[in-house]
């Protein structure tokens, strides 16, 4: 509902407030319909004391059952080329957060959904065939939370859950492996919240194995289960919602049911998978009331190992008059040859991931082994709405040298010389109207952080970089708001809004280039992927004062 009516910016607490009133809303249509239907609640809900020995035997099927989800999870987002989007406010921010997230996934969800799910839809569906109410409270379930890609995942799972239910006499024990199977996926994402990768890797890592080693204990939970003596029979005549006048009234709202889904499925698939065929927003980039003084970020240069390779230091400097921000930029790293220095007779093989052929280069060569590199960059951008006025990129890798400059006085013509530090490297001109909204190489990721961050978000700028002999380039972008993620970095743990641009270099290859920011404005950088190396933020420094003119 909130990426529909876009919304994503509601506060996390209030996102979860809004989940609790609609879980305890279908709690108030259950009992509403065993009212105007004069239905014994207590059985038609199965609310009765289950054996002990059930209750175990339930639990001891979460592994396995949560095994199965990941498992089909995966192989899902595999097949479909992408995994939902979610906004942010899905990540807690701090305790208080992180325990209301917990009552509402753990003790709120499993209560009101089973009551509904396993309670009054799958025993309206039981008599005369129980598979039957399964199969149909399962689907349901599963299409009740509007997740396409999720729902492969859900099917199974929910199945189990009307199993027990079913086999046991009691909601009890499918509330209980309910909640046991949101407990790990909330733990997840708690720590995912508040620990680095690596220790959420390990904490993901333990549990899979653990889950794949128990999974035999599930099967053989379920197959006792099923062993376990058939319920009582209840009457339908206490329990069943009684048929309608129309025969056929249930049609009306499945079709409704599977026009709801379907909506939702196409948009989420067009949305995550090909964003860029419909999203066509106007980037419109805001200072607004935030960018005041000088602010310098120190950032830290990484390999994908996570190992430090150097360092970049960046300043901003907002300026009332004139009417524009300043942005520089120094950065340099060694360069590095991961399969190179793997221990062993491994680090001895000839890889050579950069003369691999076609996209697997592009893929993995500039993750697995980079050059040196150094660049310098000056950047002024205009007020309030950040358009690019100036632009000086000068970039060495290796032995190579890039110079890009903006505005250039003619299109694709040599324009002479520039002297840098390094050497002698040619200046060349770019094509690019003034009424383009022009994004540059490098600088961008800075330049994002106006921003207006949402859910769906695309643009399609134009995108200016240098090629091998120092001519200004420009080609179609397309820069994409990807939705929530959490970065862990040396200066803190951070909720951040992740930004893409892919865009492509000339040889027909496309690139891409990630940038994440923080949710409190004003935007900070926190992480910037070129591709090959990644910026991660260390420190920050403000300077008020310099606010005057």
């Amino acid at each position: 509902m909130l990426i529909v009516t876009s919304q994503p910016q509601v506060s996390t607490p209030l996102r979860y407030a809004i989940g609790i009133a609609v879980e305890l809303g279908l709690v108030s249509l259950v009992l509403i319909f065993a009212r105007l239907e004069h239905l014994s609640v207590g059985e038609m809900l199965r609310l009765r004391p289950p054996e002990p020995r059930t209750i175990w035997l339930a639990l001891a099927a979460v592994p396995g059952l949560w095994i199965a989800g990941v498992t089909l999870n995966l192989l899902s987002a595999l097949v479909l080329g992408y995994t939902t989007s979610v906004s942010p406010a899905q990540y807690p921010a701090d305790g208080w957060q992180a325990a209301l997230l917990t009552v509402t996934t753990v003790l709120v969800a499993p209560i009101c959904e089973e009551l509904m799910f396993r309670g009054y839809i799958q025993r309206a569906h039981e008599v005369p065939r129980p598979w039957l109410g399964i199969l149909v409270g399962g689907v349901l379930f599963a299409v009740y939370h509007l997740r396409f890609q999720g729902f492969f995942g859900l099917v199974p799972v929910a199945l189990a859950l009307g199993f027990i239910a079913w086999r046991t006499g009691s909601i009890v024990p499918a509330m209980a492996v309910h909640a046991g199977f949101n407990a790990i996926a909330t733990l997840l994402l708690i720590g995912t919240s508040f620990l680095p990768a690596r220790g959420v890797g390990a904490i993901g890592g333990m549990l899979l194995c653990l889950g794949a080693l128990t999974t035999p204990l599930s099967v053989l939970a379920l197959w006792l289960l099923w062993r376990t003596p058939e319920p009582d029979t209840i009457a339908a005549g206490d329990t069943v919602p009684p048929h309608g006048a129309v025969r056929w009234g249930w049609a009306i709202p499945a079709l409704v049911l599977v026009g709801v889904f379907g909506y939702a499925a196409i948009s989420e698939v067009v949305l995550n998978r090909y964003p860029e065929r419909i999203l066509n927003n106007h980037l419109a980039l805001s200072t607004g009331s935030t960018w005041t003084g000088t602010t310098t970020w120190r950032y830290s240069i990484q390999d994908r190992l996570g190992r430090e390779r150097g360092e970049a230091v960046c300043t901003r400097t907002a300026w009332r008059s004139p009417a524009e921000v300043t942005f520089t930029c120094e950065a340099g790293h060694m360069g590095f040859d991961l399969p190179g220095e793997l221990p062993g007779p491994f680090g001895d093989l000839d890889w050579k991931p950069m003369q691999w052929p076609g996209g697997l280069a592009e893929l993995l060569g500039g993750a697995l082994a980079s050059e040196p590199t150094t660049w310098s960059l000056i950047a002024r951008w205009s007020q309030p709405d950040l358009q690019l006025s100036s632009l000086l990129l000068h970039e060495v890798r290796g032995e190579e040298n890039y110079h890009l400059a903006y505005p250039q006085p003619v299109s694709a013509a040599f324009v002479g010389d520039c002297t840098e530090g390094t050497g002698t490297v040619k200046a060349w001109s770019a094509s690019i109207a003034p009424s383009d909204y022009l994004l540059a190489s490098r600088e961008w990721a800075w330049r994002m952080s106006g921003l207006p961050f949402q859910i769906p978000y695309g643009a399609h700028p134009t995108f200016v970089y240098a090629d091998q002999s120092s001519q200004s380039l420009t080609t179609s972008s397309f820069l994409h708001v990807v939705g929530g993620e959490p970065v862990w970095t040396p200066a803190g743990n951070y909720v951040t809004w992740r930004v893409n641009l892919t865009w492509d270099d000339g040889s027909g290859s496309e690139r891409m280039e990630s940038a994440w920011f923080d949710t409190e404005e004003p935007h900070t950088l926190i992480r910037y992927d070129d591709g090959s190396v990644s910026y991660v933020l260390t420190d920050t420094q403000t300077e008020r004062q310099q606010t005057i003119e």
